[in-house]
């Protein structure tokens, strides 16, 4: 994962030592046997469908950064409009092929800051009659300039599949 930060290759890394039913790993397993210096910075989603990505767990880290704790809420309404859509179709992939995806994201603080993140999703089953969930993990890195709105994520690319044995979709 090139230009991606150590602590997602970390996160990966752990992700792939974890037992698998197929190609993902449960979210007992995952939660059994948690990565604890990685998990302040890890956001659990249940996929629900492409418009509700309900929050099932937000880190530490995450909710002191930002100055929100969004447990139980729609993640997609922490992005602009013009992203929803794609961000809710990718986990949606993401849990269905299964595949992953690494990117880069701008993350508005508490303070007002905007910070670029490196950000690496995962799939992983729950028991929950939904197409499944999405683990992922956030480094946030630099902080840079932007305007002032008060919408937690501002931007994302440098959007990479990751493939985990089932390929991943088409460009």
């Amino acid at each position: 994962m090139d230009g991606y930060s150590a602590g997602a290759q970390e996160f990966l890394d752990h992700w792939r030592s974890l037992p698998r039913v197929g190609l993902v790993p449960h979210i007992r397993d995952y939660l059994d046997r948690v990565a604890a210096p990685l998990q302040p910075n890890v956001l659990i989603l249940d996929v629900v469908s492409e418009s509700r990505l309900e929050v099932r767990l937000f880190g530490t880290r995450l909710a002191d950064l930002t100055g929100q704790e969004i447990t139980r809420t729609n993640v997609l309404e922490n992005y602009p409009e013009e992203l929803r859509a794609e961000v809710g179709l990718a986990c949606v992939t993401m849990v269905k092929r299964p595949c992953g995806q690494v990117s880069t994201r701008a993350i508005r603080t508490s303070g007002g800051s905007l910070v670029a993140g490196s950000s690496i999703a995962l799939p992983i089953l729950v028991d929950r009659q939904i197409p499944g969930a999405v683990v992922a993990y956030t480094e946030l890195r630099d902080t840079i300039d932007a305007d002032g709105l008060m919408i937690m994520v501002q931007m994302i690319s440098n959007r990479q599949w990751v493939d985990i044995g089932a390929g991943v979709p088409p460009a």
